[in-house]
Parts: structure tokens; C-alpha cells; sequence
């Protein structure tokens, strides 16, 4: 169903505007941007340098339908994902007897891996 977007936020974006991994239907995209870091301390105590490494994108996508992907296969995605190319760590289909067969995906995009 299209959204028509009444008033003057136009900054803000509505619903999924494709659909993601071969899903025939996107339920929810999830994209968390993580980053370990290590700190360096005076002999104060105090926090004086800071170093940012090992940076990820974990994505988490859900949609309807059997959409299974093999574990370690790269996924084909529209939404951003700043890391670079995402691989499956796992996926999961879901059967009910009062609802669609689901699919969920997860996968990592790490900095130095293209």
C-alpha cells in the first residue's frame, strides 16, 4: 500500500522502499553500526586517548516466504551498509499454522572485508 505523507517533515523516510535480500516481501531492515574501542588513562585515572577499531554492520532483515540463504553467501541489499558487503551468519525459516512462512536473515559487513 503507498503512504501519502502529509505536512511538511519530509525529512523523515516511511516503510521499506525496496525490497531487500530476494525477499518478495521485507517485513523489517535492521542496520547497527558497532565499533570496539580502547582507551588510554593517565595515572590519574583520566581518559586521554580513545582508539576506534574493528568496525561492523550487523543486518537483520525479515520478510514473508521460504528465503533461506546459505551460510558465509554474500547478500545483494538496497539499504546502506557502510562497512562494505554482507555475509550471512544465519538464517532462519519460521512455520505457523495461523499465519505466512517467515524468513529471517542475519549477516556482518566487517571494515576490511570487500
Amino acid at each position: 500500500m503507498a503512504v501519502v505523507v502529509i505536512g511538511a517533515y519530509t525529512e523523515a523516510d516511511w516503510g521499506i522502499t525496496n525490497e531487500e535480500a530476494g525477499f518478495l516481501a521485507t517485513t523489517s531492515v535492521q542496520v547497527v553500526e558497532r565499533v570496539q574501542n580502547a582507551v588510554g588513562k593517565n595515572s590519574k585515572g583520566e581518559v586521554v586517548a580513545v582508539a576506534y577499531y574493528n568496525k561492523t554492520s550487523e543486518v537483520t532483515i525479515e520478510g514473508l516466504g521460504d528465503n533461506r540463504k546459505n551460510a558465509g553467501a554474500q547478500l545483494a541489499l538496497n539499504v546502506n551498509v557502510d562497512n562494505g558487503n554482507v555475509y550471512v551468519d544465519e538464517s532462519t525459516i519460521t512455520y505457523n499454522n495461523e499465519d505466512w512462512v517467515k524468513t529471517s536473515i542475519k549477516g556482518v559487513a566487517y571494515e576490511n572485508i570487500t
